[in-house]
C-alpha cells in the first residue's frame, strides 16, 4: 500500500454503529491495515487521525447509489443515488455526512481531521460540482447503541 502509485478511496456511504457515526472516506482507510482491526474502534477519533498520517488516498468515491442506514452491517438498504468523488478525502466526509442528516461538526474524526489539515470540513468552503447537498440531503436513520 505504502509504495503505490495511486490509492482509491471507494467506501459505501452509510451509517456507523459507535464513535464513527459514519463509515466513509476516513474510515474505509482501515481496509489497509492487516489483520484484525478491532483495537480500531476503541479510541477511533484519535485512531483515524494517526492512520491518517500514514496513508492517504489521491481520490475517493463515495458510492451512495444504495446507502445504508441504521447500522453498518444490519442495517437497512436505502437508495439514495448519489455519488461523491474529491480528492480531499475530509471535503467528501464532510459533504457526505451532511448528505445523511448530520449537521456541520456533528462527526468528530472528520473535524479533527480538518484540524490537523488533512482537508476541507467547512461547507462554506467546499466547491460542488453537481446538485446541491441540501437538496439530497435525507436525515438517515442513526445506529443504536
Amino acid at each position: 500500500m505504502l509504495d503505490s502509485d495511486l490509492i482509491l478511496n471507494i467506501p459505501v456511504l452509510k451509517i456507523h454503529q459507535g464513535e464513527s457515526k459514519v463509515t466513509l472516506c476516513a474510515k474505509n482507510m482501515m481496509g489497509c491495515i492487516a489483520g484484525d482491526k478491532s483495537f480500531m474502534h476503541a479510541n477511533f477519533n484519535a485512531k483515524i487521525i494517526d492512520l491518517l498520517k500514514i496513508v492517504k488516498p489521491d481520490l475517493n468515491l463515495v458510492d451512495g447509489i444504495v446507502a445504508m442506514e441504521g447500522h453498518e452491517i444490519y442495517g437497512k438498504a436505502v437508495g439514495a443515488n448519489v455519488l461523491v468523488a474529491g480528492d480531499d478525502l475530509v471535503a467528501v466526509d464532510s459533504v457526505c455526512s451532511r448528505l445523511m442528516g448530520f449537521r456541520h461538526g456533528e462527526v468528530e474524526h472528520i473535524v479533527l481531521a480538518e484540524k490537523h489539515e488533512f482537508g476541507c470540513a467547512d461547507p462554506s468552503k467546499i466547491e460542488v460540482h453537481g446538485l446541491a447537498p441540501v437538496n439530497l440531503a435525507r436525515r438517515f436513520e442513526r445506529a443504536r447503541t
